[in-house]
């Protein structure tokens, strides 16, 4: 596997589309064009860092978050809601890495779609077999790897109670009234 981009490369590029996230029919189009102007090497090391990214967000925390956001959350759905959280940019990413209540005031009050952008993670495989001739099997072999063990930090129970107390602020806002 080919090194992945640099961080602030990588934040340049999904920056750039996450100002469409209303739209995420655009967000797509946008990170497709910016892909398409690459060479082959360097989509491959975009998809190598936002593969990196979802797996520095692959934490009980999290899951818990996407668990309360959305009434509860399967192993695709919360893969599903780190790709979104990854296309929200980097201000977003890291703040919900460093502190996943927090989301209950990143995530716009007016927000009914659910928080997964599934689409968001198969851009640069597109993009890539499209100019090369690839076989996307073999793209996706050499550059996504399914997290192995469980997510990092201390697993949640899906206890009303127990999830008020350690996520005040998501339950608050989304306990009662979850998104989906």
């Amino acid at each position: 596997m080919l090194e992945s981009m640099r961080a602030d490369r990588f934040w340049a590029i999904v920056d750039r589309t996450a100002k469409f996230a209303d739209d995420r029919e655009r967000q797509l189009e946008e990170l497709e064009a910016i892909l398409s102007e690459l060479p082959p090497a360097d989509i491959e090391a975009f998809e190598g860092a936002f593969n990196e990214r979802l797996a520095a967000s692959y934490t009980w925390d999290l899951w818990a978050a996407a668990y309360i956001i959305h009434g509860g959350s399967s192993d695709d759905a919360f893969e599903y809601f780190r790709s979104w959280l990854i296309s929200s940019g980097r201000g977003t990413f890291e703040a919900a890495l460093a502190k996943p209540d927090d989301l209950a005031d990143l995530i716009p009050g007016d927000q009914e779609e659910e928080l997964e952008f599934e689409e968001y993670a198969y851009v640069a495989g597109d993009i890539w077999t499209g100019l090369t001739d690839g076989d996307l099997d073999d793209f996706a072999k050499d550059h996504f790897q399914q997290p192995s063990g469980d997510p990092k930090g201390t697993p949640f129970e899906e206890d009303d109670a127990y999830l008020a107390k350690r996520f005040p602020k998501l339950w608050t806002r989304f306990g009662e009234n979850p998104i989906g």
